[in-house]
């Protein structure tokens, strides 16, 4: 029997059970324990395989770390090199080397560089963005304070479950 069909075994044991006006027999009674028990065995095998798949998502996410880091260290030399070639290019006073495996340009770019060095307040209402948003953590201080939240938000207790 499948773990989600337990509980509707065990309804139908407990319909039997209100039949017999209560009466349990010790037929009805080792059937419902074994129904109990093997949803217990079932569920806690069930908790283990979550567990095993946190395990190993785990272990993945440590990987992928470890490449991550490898990979900002390459990106981080051939931006080095790429700063390195361009400036004793300049140095040299050339803009193009066409060599046998690579050809080398130094080019415009497509946009400009944009640098500001004033507070983004002393500049135009133009050229400044304003960003609102809610704040989450206000919202949830409020509702634990037991203050009436704003129209349109509402807050609850959900669950979870807990794997030990």
């Amino acid at each position: 029997m499948k773990l989600y069909e337990i509980p509707h075994a065990i309804r139908a044991i407990e319909a039997i059970i209100e039949e017999a006006e209560g009466e349990l027999t010790p037929e009805t009674e080792a059937l419902l324990t074994q129904h109990e028990a093997e949803f217990e065995r079932k569920a806690e095998w069930i908790a283990l395989l979550a567990r095993e798949a946190v395990a190993e998502a785990g272990a993945i996410k440590a990987e992928e770390d470890r490449l991550n880091a490898r990979r900002r260290t390459l990106e981080r030399r051939a931006d080095g090199l790429k700063r390195y070639l361009h400036e004793c290019m300049n140095a040299a006073n050339v803009s193009k080397i066409k060599g046998d495996l690579a050809t080398l340009g130094i080019q415009k770019n497509s946009v400009p560089t944009i640098v500001v060095e004033v507070a983004p307040e002393a500049l135009p209402e133009r050229f400044r963005r304003v960003r609102v948003e809610s704040d989450g953590t206000a919202l949830r201080d409020a509702f634990k304070a037991g203050e009436t939240l704003p129209a349109g938000v509402t807050a609850e207790y959900g669950t979870h479950l807990r794997i030990r």
